[in-house]
């Protein structure tokens, strides 16, 4: 590369002289007449070297050196002062102001060739360490983004094969790169077996027989999403059976996505199995389903109550127990006067004494309360069984057939507010006062029949009857 020298002087006969020293010596000359001309001369320009006369009308050289040296663009430039002083206080000012050497007017030839050969090798080693430092430090830095990527790539991997759910990614062509463990084992197909091939492909082996799509429409859709990345089921939970190499047929939820690349899109997805999910939800269905056929037929009464000890939920057997349908009882709690509740020898059955009370404060089952209930069906008492039972304990708030208990009144019981059920029987047999297994004889109440007590506020009750029997033991 041919060297650039910049020649500052105010003398015109000056730049003739220089000029035809350096031109056949094949350097490439630039001029300026004055300092501040070769200050700007430099900064567009970017010599190798800088020859500046000292004696200058306003900025003089040394000035003129200053000013380079306090530039970080130029300060690297070797400057040549060239001066018609040949004292030493003239060449220390020079050096003080960042000169690199000094030429004496007149100039001599060959030593003016001979020190800019020198000073421009050296500025071209300068000039190669300074890109040789450059070149490092951008290895440097790429060493460390590589080394930064082969983490990531790491963790990436890691956390691809750590995840319990099925994961694939494809390239911009639809080709699979990725497809994890999880994936490996929900599909039954080996991560071997699935890189390379395009998903399309994959997806039709994969895809039960009746929902099976045709493989040239599957591929034109992939296409089509690789292409512009959309699609109405991208970034959706969607739902899908599964038929696996190995013959089985599991429910998965598959979320896809597509990746921006400079090519295009990549499409990757999260796939999960939630088969145990979907045969657990349907043998609860089949459960619920069992239970309330039974809760509707049987012959035992069942009442629910919340927290509050209000009711929510009876079956039929207990609305012909009590004489009430459900909208009539719904709402009441066990302390309502119209229930009327007795003891065998017709006294008052407090209702903070009920079963479902004692039940919901202790947390003990009760069994085989007998109770007095009126019925205004029949306008006629009943005798009633009750057994009262709480939900198992929990630390949330078990429903156990009602609402769960209240977290703002704090003075109640461990027990306090949760739900509890009672069953209830009616039995036939002397009402209040009559004898039976010698027990004294007391008033009359009106006629037994069917029906049910309720527990007192803050419990729930359920439970069964056996109208015409004896007390459930």
């Amino acid at each position: 590369m041919t060297p650039k020298i910049l020649i500052v002087d105010d003398d015109p006969s000056a730049h003739f002289t220089l000029e035809n020293l350096l031109f056949p010596e094949g350097y490439s000359l630039q001029f300026a007449n004055d300092g501040a001309d070769g200050l700007v001369q430099a900064l567009l320009w970017q010599p190798d070297v800088i020859l500046c006369d000292v004696m200058m009308p306003g900025m003089d050289g040394f000035e003129f050196c200053q000013h380079v040296r306090a530039d970080e663009n130029l300060t690297q430039v070797p400057v040549i002062l060239v001066t018609a002083l040949d004292d030493r206080q003239a060449k220390l000012s020079g050096l003080q102001a960042g000169a690199d050497d000094f030429l004496t007017k007149p100039i001599d030839a060959v030593e003016l060739r001979a020190r800019l050969r020198t000073l421009t090798r050296l500025d071209r080693f300068r000039k190669l360490n300074e890109e040789r430092l450059k070149l490092e430090e951008v290895h440097g830095r790429l060493l460390q983004a590589h080394e930064q990527l082969r983490l990531g790539e790491e963790r990436f991997r890691t956390f691809v094969e750590q995840s319990v759910d099925g994961f694939f990614l494809t390239d911009e062509q639809g080709s699979v790169i990725e497809w994890n463990q999880a994936l490996a084992q929900i599909s039954g197909l080996e991560r071997e077996q699935a890189l390379g091939k395009p998903v399309w492909e994959i997806q039709v082996e994969l895809t039960v027989p009746e929902k099976r799509p045709s493989p040239e429409e599957l591929k034109a859709v992939t296409l089509e999403l690789l292409g512009n990345g959309q699609h109405p089921l991208l970034s959706q939970v969607n739902d899908a059976e599964l038929l696996t190499v190995r013959g089985e047929r599991r429910f998965i939820q598959q979320t896809s996505f597509p990746i921006r690349t400079t090519q295009g899109y990549c499409l990757g997805a999260v796939v999960r199995d939630v088969t145990e999910r979907r045969r657990a939800e349907e043998a609860r269905r089949e459960s619920d389903q069992r239970y309330h056929l039974l809760f509707q037929n049987m012959v035992q009464g069942v009442v629910f109550q919340d927290a509050d000890g209000v009711i929510i939920q009876s079956n039929p057997a207990a609305e012909r127990i009590l004489g009430l349908t459900f909208d009539k009882m719904q709402g009441r709690t066990s302390i309502d006067p119209r229930w009327h509740s007795i003891h065998e020898d017709g006294s008052n059955f407090p209702g903070e004494t009920h079963p479902a009370m004692v039940a919901l404060q202790t947390g003990q089952t009760v069994h085989n309360t007998v109770m007095g209930v009126f019925n205004p069906q029949a306008e006629s008492y009943c005798w009633i069984n009750i057994n009262s039972v709480p939900p198992p304990r929990a630390d949330d708030d078990d429903q156990g057939g009602g609402q769960g208990r209240r977290q703002t009144d704090r003075r109640r019981s461990p027990h306090q507010g949760r739900p509890k059920e009672a069953g209830l029987s009616a039995r036939d047999g002397p009402g209040p006062g009559q004898r039976e297994e010698g027990r004294p004889r007391h008033h009359q109440p009106h006629p037994l029949r069917r029906g049910h007590s309720l527990p007192q506020r803050g419990g729930a009750g359920a439970g069964g009857a056996r109208p015409g029997g004896r007390p459930l033991r």
